[in-house]
């Protein structure tokens, strides 16, 4: 499941990523090319990445975001679906 909240006073979107149904997760061993693409992002603030045993949930947060529109409408207060542990 994929959901994303977005806060106009922070400039900020948070996207939840959460994978469930697949083999038991296990944290990985080592540090690979997706964890350092994802560390190195201009423009991310935040990165959690959550290895639970029933699936992966990741954050991330970016930064100096305006959606298209933001001037005309009020999107800061959409409802969303977030993951609590995420938080």
């Amino acid at each position: 499941m994929i959901s994303w909240t977005y806060s106009g006073a922070l400039r900020r979107v948070d996207i939840f990523w959460e994978e469930s149904g697949g083999p038991p997760v296990r944290p990985p061993s080592r540090k690979g090319l997706g964890s350092a693409m994802l560390s190195s992002q201009l423009g991310l603030a935040e990165v959690k990445l959550n290895f639970a045993e029933t699936g992966v949930r990741c954050k991330l947060s970016i930064d100096g975001v305006e959606p298209l529109g933001a001037r005309s409408m009020d999107v800061s207060s959409a409802p969303v679906r977030a993951l609590p542990s995420m938080r």
